[in-house]
């Protein structure tokens, strides 16, 4: 990122207490912020005077009369810079969207213990049926039906060792993340697999000479080892993911109306019904649930793999759709009420923080809501009761 003379950025801050930049210099303004290292984000977030400040200038962008302004940060990010520098903690980092008609703000008090975020946990079913807990503070190796070595030597991580060749292609391993979890493994050809929340991955504990084929539900992100020999094929539903080597993320959640292939690097063939088609890196295929059609687009790769970088992002999105991954990462319900809220968001936050940072954002675009416990469930209403 350019490095802007401090006069400069001194001016603009003038400006934003005074609600005045421009949708340019918006623009210049939250970009640096964003970039600013996170001992000089404190420092500015513990002035209560700047908080209200950093409130005026969201409620000021809710009352603008133009679309969002396009952040150049979210398209343009090197992939590999992304977990650092898009780290997002409070509201100035949240939206600008276009909305003249917002309902009146209501404060609503929460019930019941702060909702903390996600974390690594997941389940891996063996072929006798064994259910083994995976996670934070779980070390160890696990028994293999095949006599190969299966570690977890890191909290969260599996890891294949094959030195058997019994080509038991029947010895399914199935490794499973619940709401508010997420893994990876390393699958015995090397291939390096991360597991979103509420997603699951089933494979063989030894693949064939000629194929390696897995099957995806939910959301991964895939790192698959190169072998010119053997095909890797996913496969999700109906629809089937061919490669040879490659990165990539498949999306197929029954509850969201799109299975979306976006590729990051390399080549794959997605095949629906008797149709396929070859992706380029930066692409997208969409495939629409219950439906053999395929539809190739361009992607915003940084926003599509966010998760595996640490964040919730979003970009000219309904609510409906953003609080999906929210109830997933949170493990909570999420209810709507009343009139449905008919705008687009863009921004995000990141996978660490608590509940808290989503309810903020609420707030801020007077939005209300109500968080309670229904028994064992956090249920969160949003809308007027």
């Amino acid at each position: 990122m350019d490095k802007f003379p401090e006069a400069y950025i001194a001016e603009l801050w003038q400006k934003f207490q005074d609600n005045s930049l421009s949708a340019k210099e918006k623009e210049v303004f939250f970009s640096w912020y964003s970039n600013l290292q996170i001992s000089e984000r404190e420092a500015i977030e513990a002035d209560a005077s700047a908080k209200i400040r950093i409130k005026t200038a969201v409620d000021a962008a809710i009352n603008d009369q133009h679309p969002p302004a396009k952040l150049s940060w979210l398209n343009n990010m090197k992939l590999i810079s992304v977990a650092a520098s898009v780290l997002i903690v409070t509201a100035i980092a949240l939206f600008f969207l276009h909305d003249l008609h917002a309902p009146d703000s209501r404060v609503r008090p929460l019930s019941g213990a702060e909702v903390t975020p996600g974390s690594l946990k997941a389940y891996l079913t063996l072929p006798n049926g064994t259910r083994v807990e995976l996670g934070k503070g779980k070390k160890g190796n696990i028994s293999s039906s095949t006599g190969n070595l299966i570690s977890q030597s890191v909290p969260g991580r599996l890891v294949y060792d094959q030195k058997n060749n019994s080509h038991n292609l029947l010895a399914l391993n199935t490794l499973t993340t619940p709401k508010g979890g997420e893994c990876d493994v390393i699958l015995p050809d090397g291939t390096h697999v991360w597991l979103n929340a509420a997603s699951s991955l089933t494979y063989p504990e030894e693949f064939s000479d000629t194929i390696r084929k897995v099957k995806l539900e939910g959301e991964a992100y895939f790192e698959v080892a190169h072998e010119r020999s053997r095909r890797f094929i996913v496969q999700s539903g109906s629809r089937q993911i061919e490669v040879l080597g490659t990165h990539f993320n498949i999306r197929a959640y029954d509850d969201e109306p799109e299975m979306k292939t976006t590729l990051v690097q390399g080549r794959v063939k997605v095949t629906s019904g008797n149709r396929s088609v070859i992706l380029k890196p930066g692409q997208q295929a969409a495939a629409i649930n219950n439906d053999n059609s395929l539809e190739v687009r361009d992607a915003n790769v940084n926003l599509e793999i966010a998760w595996r970088n640490g964040m919730i992002m979003f970009q000219d999105a309904k609510l409906t759709d953003i609080m999906k991954q929210v109830a997933r990462w949170y493990n909570i319900k999420v209810q709507f009420t009343g009139k449905d809220i008919d705008r687009l968001f863009n921004g995000g936050f990141s996978r660490g923080a608590n509940l808290e940072k989503m309810l903020e954002i609420l707030e801020a675009n007077h939005i209300p809501f109500v968080l309670k416990r229904s028994g064992e469930d956090k249920v969160l209403e949003i809308g007027q009761s």
